[in-house]
């Protein structure tokens, strides 16, 4: 007789052996007590609304994912029932049947693999490292203050001529007129040539 072992519980208190003879209903429950006691402590670790965010993350990767595979996959189908119409079948019912069938695989491989990710994935904790030392966590943007406030540029050292406030277009050619020969050397009136 084969045993697998695995560790049940949250903290390892408490453990569990799945044989072959454990029956399929057993292990289904000892299953879902590991993956709810898996889940809880990623909850507690993260919190419940990182928790909520990742996987609103995850369906919605995966629906952008998989959408343009399912559309394809029904091009292909439409192209595929019309010969159906020769063995005396409806093309529309046919295709309406296989697409519903096409889409409820689609949303089970999505549910699947979102499932997966998630009892997959590992959450450690902000700021620690593998060998335990602790490190703070700081993010910041210096290098382009600019981008964050005009203002805050002028006081870190930016000259004003730099910011876009004060930036003005200078003309060193006169404007050309409607009805003027184009600038361009063309020959056209400026209307008709680089002024559409």
């Amino acid at each position: 007789m084969q045993n697998f072992n695995y560790r049940g519980g949250s903290d390892g208190d408490e453990s569990a052996a799945l044989s072959i003879q454990t029956s399929p209903e057993e292990a289904m429950e000892i299953l879902d007590r590991y993956l709810a006691a898996d889940l809880e402590e990623k909850a507690s670790i993260a919190g419940d609304d990182q928790i909520e965010m990742f996987i609103k993350y995850e369906y919605l990767r995966q629906v952008d994912k998989r959408w343009q595979d399912h559309l394809e996959e029904l091009s292909s189908l439409s192209e595929s029932v019309r010969l159906r119409s020769y063995a005396q079948k409806n093309p529309l019912v046919e295709y309406k049947n296989e697409g519903f069938e096409m889409f409820d695989t689609m949303i089970e491989d999505m549910r699947i693999a979102i499932a997966r990710k998630v009892f997959r994935v590992r959450i450690r904790r902000a700021g620690v490292r593998r060998s335990g030392e602790t490190v703070p966590a700081q993010a910041s943007h210096t290098s382009m203050p600019s981008l964050i406030n005009s203002k805050a540029a002028v006081q870190a050292g930016e000259r004003r001529e730099a910011s876009p406030e004060k930036a003005q277009v200078v003309r060193n050619t006169p404007k050309a007129g409607r009805n003027d020969p184009c600038p361009c050397g063309s020959g056209k009136k400026y209307k008709y040539c680089c002024g559409k």
